[in-house]
């Protein structure tokens, strides 16, 4: 065998070796190189401010989200933000939520009983109970929603949400929440 072979053939075996191994246990060779473009996806999108969130509660149509950090979303959008509300019963502060920006700054918040009104248009209903049949109070407000502040509700009527808490303060906001699936 000449050089020139030994060589092209050593340098073929040296970047088939992995998959190879990867071969010999039935895996395809196309689903390692899917992973691997994943990891490095991973890798490099959180230093761009883009990561990813999982809504593992119902109150969101969608579970999969692709967040882009710094970017406030607007009224109507959904957007990520940590959970601060202290002494809560159902969820730890500093948990990250996915919710529906329902009521921005400017805008006119009226409750009346457990219904909820944003620019004179019903939003939403708090419930009187939460799902263990305890009872449950709701935020009360009538006025202009302050600067800096947003009410937000999940896109299910049983969400834990703004109408349960109050409001998600403007530095509590992680960025904009686009669904994947």
């Amino acid at each position: 065998m000449s050089l020139e072979k030994s060589l092209k053939s050593k340098i073929s075996s040296f970047y088939s070796f992995p998959f190879s191994l990867f071969a010999l246990r039935g895996v395809p060779k196309w689903f390692w190189i899917v992973c691997g473009v994943v990891v490095l996806v991973f890798a490099i999108l959180p230093g761009l401010g883009i990561t990813f969130a999982i809504n593992a509660s119902p109150s969101i149509d969608s579970r999969v989200f692709l967040v882009i950090e710094r970017i406030e979303p607007s009224c109507g959008e959904l957007g990520v933000f940590y959970f601060n509300v202290p002494d809560n019963p159902y969820w730890k502060e500093g948990t990250r939520f996915v919710k529906r920006f329902i009521g921005c700054p400017g805008d006119v918040l009226q409750v009346r009983g457990r219904d909820f009104y944003v620019n004179g248009k019903l939003v939403g209903t708090a419930r009187e109970t939460d799902s263990k049949g305890q009872r449950v109070y709701h935020f009360a407000w009538n006025g202009r929603i302050p600067e800096g502040y947003y009410f937000v509700m999940g896109d299910s009527p049983r969400s834990y949400d703004s109408r349960y808490w109050g409001f998600v303060k403007r530095e509590w906001i992680a960025g904009r929440a686009y669904p994947l699936f």
